[in-house]
């Protein structure tokens, strides 16, 4: 029998982990470029959106708690063909997606203590390897690393919006919307690749130490 190990907390942290990513650090600059201080409405807008999409793929997960994740789940609604295609896509986007995370926070780090461009992509390579070791060990180990990580960074905006809160100025506040609703528009499409993921965690289901009795039908 296959041993459960994620826990309610790790399966959290994990899902974070695989929604917001390295978007959370850099995207708040581009949208207010976009959008102005009209970006917090986009921000609100595709946080509201996302509630049905998760979800959706929250009870598709565990009506059919398969390791195939979102593969399995197309396969049972459009057939095979359609299946490998989605897995495909799946597998070029973490193989290619983990990279330009490795390299979005070796940049930061390059930037705060002016490194040389080489020391970008060893870094970036050193997380790259720092996840395949953890991976290596196992979903208990990651899902562990990963409560551990989501828990930091929480910690870390939090401690920045205390600090940030008191230099608020209102005058940064008007115009409200100085590209009026295409701004808007242009935040919303950036943001949405900051909740593009909701779809990786369904794979992981069958880890999990707690999963209900019997799912009710849509």
């Amino acid at each position: 029998m296959h041993s459960r190990s994620i826990t309610f907390s790790q399966g959290v942290a994990l899902y974070m982990g695989a929604v917001l990513g390295s978007g959370i650090l850099i995207l708040p600059g581009y949208t207010a470029t976009v959008a102005g201080p009209s970006s917090i409405l986009s921000w609100t807008i595709l946080s509201l959106l996302s509630i049905p999409l998760a979800y959706t793929f929250a009870r598709l997960a565990l009506k059919y708690k398969d390791f195939g994740g979102i593969s399995t789940i197309v396969q049972k609604a459009f057939g095979y063909k359609w299946s490998a295609i989605v897995g495909w896509f799946f597998f070029a986007w973490v193989a290619t997606g983990q990279a330009v995370v490795g390299i979005t926070g070796a940049g930061y780090i390059v930037h705060i203590f002016h490194l040389s461009e080489i020391y970008l992509y060893l870094i970036g390579l050193l997380f790259l390897f720092v996840a395949f070791i953890i991976n290596i060990k196992g979903i208990k180990t990651s899902g562990l690393f990963s409560l551990w990580l989501s828990g930091g960074v929480l910690f870390l905006l939090i401690l920045t919006i205390f600090f940030a809160f008191p230099e608020i100025d209102r005058n940064n506040f008007s115009p409200f919307a100085p590209f009026g609703l295409t701004g808007i528009g242009q935040s919303c499409v950036l943001i949405f690749w900051a909740f593009f993921g909701w779809e990786s965690i369904t794979h992981l289901v069958p880890e999990f130490n707690f999963p209900p009795k019997e799912v009710s039908h849509f």
